[in-house]
């Protein structure tokens, strides 16, 4: 298993980049992208323990981390950060949309690297 897996996507003016970090046994996976990559919305969580979420003010990205959170723990049973920070100046709905489905492309293309 790789200690770092970076996975790329880009969709119209939309690039995102997934960095998942291993920490022994447990993983760090960090979503930013678009016109200014930042900290958007944190989940953390594991299998023993509910999924929590921080939002920082005027930010939306939790909607993505509880929903990757979910899609990639239903097989996953390890502690778990999710970082995401996407910002898209002047976004369209359609590139709300694409940025939704690239960030669950990178989650499952995460999930078949490192078998879960």
């Amino acid at each position: 298993m790789e200690d770092m897996i970076e996975i790329k996507r880009t969709k119209g003016r939309v690039s995102l980049k997934l960095n998942a970090i291993h920490l022994g046994e447990d993983l760090c996976i960090i979503i930013t992208g678009g016109d200014r990559p930042h900290l958007g919305a944190i989940t953390v969580g594991s299998k023993d323990v509910e999924a929590s979420t921080f939002c920082f003010p005027k930010h939306k990205e939790d909607h993505i981390t509880k929903v990757l959170y979910e899609l990639f723990t239903a097989s996953f049973d390890k502690n778990i950060v999710l970082c995401c920070g996407i910002h898209v100046d002047k976004i369209m709905k359609s590139e709300i949309d694409a940025i939704s489905a690239l960030c669950i492309e990178m989650i499952e293309e995460l999930k078949s690297i490192i078998n879960v």
